[in-house]
C-alpha cells in the first residue's frame, strides 16, 4: 500500500503529481476495488498525518479533480463519499471537518466544478 502521509508532505507539484498517477490507477480499478482502495488511503491520512498535511492533500485532491471531466468527477466524488461512510464515526468526522476548511480555502475556479458536480 502506498504511504499518502509520505506524499502528503512532499511539495506541492510533486504531491500533485504523485497524486495524479494514484487517482488515474484507482479509476482504472473496479467499483468495489476503488472504494476499498479510497477507504484505506483517507483511512491512513485520519489516523497518522497532522491536520496540516492532511489539509495540504486535501487542496491537492481537490486541485485535480477540479480539473476532470463533469462525470469522471461525479463517480470520483462517488467513490470518496462510499469510501468514507465506511469509516469509524472519528475518522469520517475527522476528514469531514478537514475536507470542508480544505474546499473552504481554494479559489472559487475549484470550488465551482466540484459544486457542481455534487448537484
Amino acid at each position: 500500500m502506498v504511504d499518502v502521509v509520505q506524499i502528503a508532505r512532499l511539495p506541492e507539484a510533486e504531491r500533485a503529481t504523485h497524486m495524479g498517477a494514484m487517482f488515474q490507477q484507482l479509476m482504472a480499478k473496479s467499483p468495489d476495488q476503488q472504494v476499498g482502495q479510497m477507504r484505506e488511503l483517507i483511512r491512513q491520512m485520519a489516523e497518522q498525518a497532522t491536520d496540516s498535511e492532511y489539509l495540504a492533500l486535501c487542496h491537492t485532491n481537490l486541485t485535480l479533480a477540479a480539473g476532470l471531466p463533469e462525470e469522471t468527477l461525479k463517480g470520483f466524488l462517488t467513490v470518496r463519499q462510499k469510501a468514507v461512510a465506511s469509516l469509524p464515526e472519528a475518522l469520517q468526522q475527522r476528514d469531514q471537518t478537514l475536507m470542508m476548511k480544505a474546499f473552504a480555502e481554494l479559489p472559487e475556479t475549484i470550488q465551482a466544478p466540484v459544486k457542481n458536480a455534487m448537484q
